[in-house]
């Protein structure tokens, strides 16, 4: 597969014209310095010879990890109601069961999921965790729009909490409820189904498959039965 597409490009800033080189496949086994680029943003940004002002220019591209097993589409303009993707539209081959392919269509949810995937987690009851904190938080905290994972410091899960589309305090979860969630989630067939398609794996992907409600509703039963909550 093609890893870089060279094009011209013209600076918002100055207008002058100049070849940039995108990158549309990286593989962080093969090339590791490549994923803290991609993490820290600097891997779609360009500079302008002219004027040496530095741009961002977004472009399809598709993150591999052959150690930890995962790949992530960031597909900008796929519509954000599309579901799933079959791999073999863009060339890419059948990875099988092993492997967590996933799609986003937002620079910061491509890089969180990137984020999500290496820390070891597996992203699908990341996301019944941080729904069911969302939904708990929103009690106390109804403003609260989003929950964006931003690491793992001493054996807690950390977000940053989204208000009006924008990052404001910190809130920290103890890993064992996701350990939790994990446990539950791996009883389902959803866990096990093989998936040769790369998926979004959000709230809608929650509410299609009714995962989220299978997950409450033993969540309920167990706050019940011990006399505490989530």
């Amino acid at each position: 597969m093609l890893k870089v597409l060279k094009r011209e490009f013209t600076c918002p800033h100055c207008q002058n014209t100049f070849e940039i080189t995108e990158r549309v496949a990286i593989n962080v086994t093969l090339d590791p310095g490549l994923k803290n680029k991609v993490l820290k943003g600097k891997i779609f940004r360009h500079t302008c010879p002219n004027c040496q002002n530095e741009v961002m220019v977004l472009n399809n591209c598709m993150y591999h990890d052959l150690e930890k097993r995962f790949m992530v589409y960031f597909m900008i303009d796929t519509p954000k109601r599309e579901y799933r993707i079959p791999i073999g539209q863009d060339g890419f081959g059948d990875f099988g069961e092993q492997y967590a392919l996933r799609l986003e269509s937002d620079y910061n949810r491509f890089r969180e999921r990137i984020r999500i995937l290496d820390t070891g987690f597996d992203d699908r009851a990341f996301e019944i965790t941080r729904y069911l904190v969302l939904q708990e938080l929103q009690k106390k905290m109804p403003e609260a729009e989003e929950l964006y994972f931003i690491g793992t410091p001493e054996g807690l899960i950390r977000f940053q909490i989204i208000v009006k589309g924008k990052a404001t305090r910190h809130l920290d979860i103890d890993v064992n409820l996701y350990e939790k969630v994990r446990n539950i989630f791996e009883k389902f067939p959803e866990s096990h189904e093989t998936v040769n398609a790369l998926r979004r794996m959000d709230k809608q992907w929650l509410n299609d498959t009714g995962i989220l409600e299978r997950v409450e509703k033993i969540f309920d039963a167990e706050s019940t039965e011990n006399g505490r909550s989530l």
